[in-house]
């Protein structure tokens, strides 16, 4: 964040009640949280900040964070904006539909939808053999 500029006010805003709502509103109509956003960001921090692409990629970045916290998963990692002054594409989110993932938390639930096949195929069996190992701890 040090090194993108405005990283600290533009996270203020994205995170504050006022951003929170309006990645959350543009998520329910369907469309990329950060179109929720654009306007207002170009509105409060002005159009040249953002020709820089580290700032746009920050707001995205940061966009999925908040979203997460927010009870929120990624649906789509790119759609397309056509109509948006700021992003021409961002990703879609929908509200996360089980509670293992709130049980889980954020971090452990991201790196297992990050798993390719392969390693997911490898975490199970190393999770079944860890499980069965504890039923004969009990003994």
């Amino acid at each position: 964040m040090e090194g993108v500029p405005k990283g600290f006010e533009l996270l203020e805003f994205l995170s504050s009640p006022t951003g929170r709502h309006m990645l959350r509103d543009a998520t329910d109509r369907g469309i990329p949280a950060v179109g929720g956003v654009s306007d207002a960001l170009i509105e409060r921090f002005g159009w040249a900040l953002f020709r820089d692409p580290l700032v746009r990629r920050f707001v995205g970045m940061a966009t999925r964070a908040i979203m997460d916290s927010e009870g929120f998963e990624l649906a789509r990692p790119i759609g397309r904006m056509r109509r948006d002054k700021l992003f021409s594409a961002g990703a879609v989110y929908r509200r996360r539909r089980d509670g293992d993932a709130d049980a889980l938390g954020p971090d452990i639930t991201n790196y297992l939808d990050n798993l390719t096949p392969d390693q997911a195929k490898l975490a199970i069996a190393r999770l079944r053999s860890r499980l069965r190992e504890g039923d004969h701890d009990d003994d």
